[in-house]
């Protein structure tokens, strides 16, 4: 037996190390009449395993030790981006441990790093090979964040009708938008008429930029300096419920849209807030003669977070079971992890969402899980949650199809619509599915449902919209 010590090598600007990083597999490739080994002599597996993935240069770097028998092993690990990256390796009967440094295809920039392993952007090789417009140029980033509290003798999670739309969140119809352009004031996006609210925006600057990309550094600190506010103020929240934060991006060449910043995250483990990463990128130059099926999507948010930043990664490029993976290794079992992000809802909740949208697509239908209950906590603790109502709802389409269950499952469908934006992409793809499903049940019956129709239609639009290769909803104006 002879240790082995795995870990991926990135290239990245301030030394951020991803305790679980990548999923990785070993295969036995020895010519081994016995068959080829999936799990250690002491039964540790050798399949979907969580290494370490941090910077080349980290002064005490990371490593999963495994513990293998002499023969030959291939080595590979797959980061959210998709990239297979892998080497064969010789275990010896050596004492010293041995050491594998797995590295894979450069990123543009250092400050690129975690954009590419997350696959917002090419490949160094790729990036630099494509002409790309000068759309940045002319572009106008605004940092708009939203504070809402009840009308006069109105209740926030009362607001039922399926037209309106309003919520502490973000303008869902966007009726607005249809007319928007570079005059116009992000103001024009929201309905005074209807909630009242307060709405600032301001002009961040990128914390790094080429002809092609800029990179926004958001913290919590930043949004308060923006407007005016002591890091210690408290006035960005309101009544039970955070104000929500957008990136809005508009310019000549650029259809207008925004995207979702989950401001403020916390670190899970505790140690502080997360630095929330805005891209925005630049079209090609020439979209017809490069064949792009580009639809204008110019924006990609990431969260820095040292131990699901993966699991986000996972998330956003739809590779949910990889995102199970991380969980379930991060803390040996995957309801344990779940747990650590469920419970920590009181700190953070979109981290809490996150959690709960990976255990759903690991999860079967019909089986009752302990987290369920964590999941109905996520609902009720947080009405200016959209994502923890859309969740609850599929838990029960899964769990109990009983006439009362539906009933639940259906109310709490339309109040996570009524609530406004959900801060994840997959957030719209559930609502919709779920609205589809009523609207179809109530048709073969013979009793149209007018409420979840009108829901439907609009969040049909909606994911029309909507960036699907972005875990945080991102929305095009136009």
């Amino acid at each position: 037996m002879r240790e082995v010590k795995l870990r991926l090598d990135t290239v990245s600007w301030e030394g951020l190390q991803f305790d679980y990083g990548a999923v990785a597999n070993i295969y036995d490739v020895t010519a081994d009449e016995k068959g080829k080994r999936r799990r250690t002599p002491d039964g540790q597996r050798l399949r979907n395993l969580a290494i370490p993935m941090g910077p080349w240069s980290a002064e005490d770097p990371a490593f999963l030790s495994v513990q293998l028998e002499p023969g030959r092993y291939m080595v590979e690990a797959t980061p959210p981006n998709g990239e297979v990256i892998s080497e064969e390796i010789v275990v010896d009967e050596s004492s010293e441990p041995l050491l594998v440094r797995l590295s894979g295809e450069e990123s543009p920039h250092e400050w690129l790093s975690w954009q590419y392993y997350t696959g917002n952007v090419e490949s160094a090789a790729s990036y630099y090979s494509h002409a790309v417009s000068r759309d940045l140029l002319s572009s106008r980033v605004d940092l708009v964040s939203v504070w809402s509290q009840p009308a006069v003798g109105q209740d926030a999670d009362e607001l039922t009708a399926p037209d309106a739309l309003v919520s502490r969140g973000f303008f869902f119809d966007l009726p607005a938008a249809k007319g928007f352009d570079l005059s116009k004031s992000a103001d024009d996006l929201f309905p005074f008429d209807q909630i009242d609210r307060q709405v600032q925006t301001a002009a961040p600057e990128a914390a790094f930029s080429d002809a092609a990309s800029q990179v926004y550094a958001l913290e919590s600190d930043l949004v308060l300096s923006l407007h005016g506010q002591s890091s210690a103020a408290t006035s960005w929240r309101w009544g039970s419920g955070p104000g929500r934060h957008y990136l809005l991006v508009r310019g000549e060449n650029i259809p207008p849209q925004y995207s979702v910043l989950p401001l403020p995250w916390m670190q899970v483990d505790g140690s502080g807030e997360a630095e929330v990463e805005a891209l925005v990128q630049a079209g090609p130059a020439d979209p017809v003669a490069s064949g792009s099926m580009d639809q204008g999507h110019r924006i990609s948010i990431t969260v820095r977070d040292r131990l699901v930043g993966s699991v986000l990664g996972y998330l956003g490029a739809g590779q949910l079971s990889a995102a199970a993976t991380i969980l379930g290794q991060a803390e040996e079992a995957i309801e344990r992890q779940a747990q650590r992000l469920l419970f920590s809802k009181g700190v953070n909740q979109p981290a809490a969402a996150a959690g709960a949208y990976a255990l759903l697509a690991a999860q079967g239908s019909g089986k009752q899980e302990s987290w369920h209950r964590w999941v109905a906590n996520l609902k009720q603790w947080f009405p200016w949650l959209p994502d923890g109502a859309i969740q609850y709802a599929w838990v029960l389409l899964r769990q109990d199809r009983s006439e009362e269950g539906l009933k639940q499952a259906r109310a709490s469908l339309l109040e996570g619509y009524r609530r406004g934006l959900p801060y994840f992409s997959k957030g719209v793809n559930l609502l919709l599915d779920g609205l589809i499903l009523f609207a179809n049940d109530a048709r073969e019956a013979g009793m149209p449902d007018v409420e979840v129709e009108a829901a439907r239609k609009v969040v049909w639009r909606l994911a029309l919209r909507t960036n699907p290769r972005q875990l945080f909803t991102s929305v095009l104006l136009h």
